[in-house]
């Protein structure tokens, strides 16, 4: 249990990826052909799409949702997998944080979305969080490092064609931890989906159903539903963090929402938190608040 809590609270799955050399013409090499980067603001695309599930052993789930217009409009959602209960939300400027703990949600006036799926050595990365203002102005990144990624799988690579257009890659790392990839040859961004497995997963541990530079995401997406959230009555703190908080303080702290919440559904898993946060929650007591709050926040905040 507890490499799992340090595994998440850090948010980097590691797949034991390592890299060998490639000769000839092969899947990996026409693949490498298909494959872009994505790295906002800065790249030259109108509009980006992109889900993301995490399935993790606790048994936990964590769906995310980055949605892009060009040239400044940014919206990130991460939902409990298991119920769609929202954790954080970050839409225009605004942001949500849902902390089973805290008598009230906390909303701050001023942020940016992160997110950044890379590489560190054998290590991938997938970082979600919301930035908050350098020297007043709003800083938004979103950094996708799909080259690199792919460069990982060199052992038993395949490349199907399944459409008139559509290709399905397969293949695994020297250490069997494995990835299928859709792609579409009449796209200009060609990668559509991803899954990523480790030895003996049945299902991916981190998966990818959309990547589309193509669709145009509705408006909605980046309005902040103020109005439909102060209606609900909900008990909510405006909150003003200090400039020095980074990314992975608000990382692990979002995180340690989605665990909790994991606990709060599953009693099972309850002690180990307890033990790895150090802390005595009152669980009936958030139970009951969060059957209020789901209730609550579900109507408000909804999938893309």
């Amino acid at each position: 249990m507890n490499k799992f809590v340090l595994l998440l609270l850090s948010l980097f799955i590691c797949f034991n990826l390592t890299a060998t050399a490639k000769t000839g013409e092969s899947p990996n090499a026409e693949v490498e052909k298909m494959l872009q980067n994505v790295s906002l603001p800065g790249d030259p695309i109108e509009s980006l799409v992109l889900d993301m599930r995490m399935n993790l052993p606790l048994p936990m789930t964590v769906v995310v949702q980055l949605r892009y217009q060009a040239p400044d409009q940014y919206a990130l959602n991460v939902f409990d997998g298991s119920d769609l209960m929202p954790m954080m939300v970050i839409r225009g400027t605004r942001a949500m944080i849902n902390d089973p703990l805290a008598e009230a949600i906390s909303l701050i006036a001023s942020a940016g979305v992160a997110f950044d799926l890379s590489h560190q050595g054998e290590q991938l990365n997938a970082n979600f969080a919301f930035n908050l203002p350098t020297d007043g102005a709003i800083k938004n990144k979103v950094n996708l490092d799909f080259k690199n990624i792919f460069s990982k799988i060199t052992l038993n690579c395949s490349l199907e064609k399944v459409g008139e257009a559509d290709l399905l890659f397969r293949g695994e790392t020297e250490r069997k931890s494995s990835c299928i990839a859709g792609f579409s040859t009449q796209q200009s961004f060609q990668l559509r989906s991803l899954q990523m497995f480790v030895e003996g997963s049945l299902q991916p541990i981190l998966e990818f159903p959309i990547i589309s530079t193509q669709m145009k995401p509705g408006a909605e997406c980046f309005v902040f539903p103020e109005t439909a959230l102060k209606e609900t009555g909900i008990s909510a703190a405006n909150i003003e963090p200090d400039g020095m908080i980074d990314t992975m303080m608000v990382v692990a702290s979002v995180m340690k929402a989605v665990f909790l919440r994991a606990a709060v559904k599953n009693p099972a898993i309850r002690a180990d938190l307890e033990k790895n946060f150090n802390i005595s929650p009152d669980w009936p007591k958030i139970e009951a608040q969060d059957k209020q709050r789901s209730q609550l926040l579900k109507k408000v905040f909804q999938p893309f």
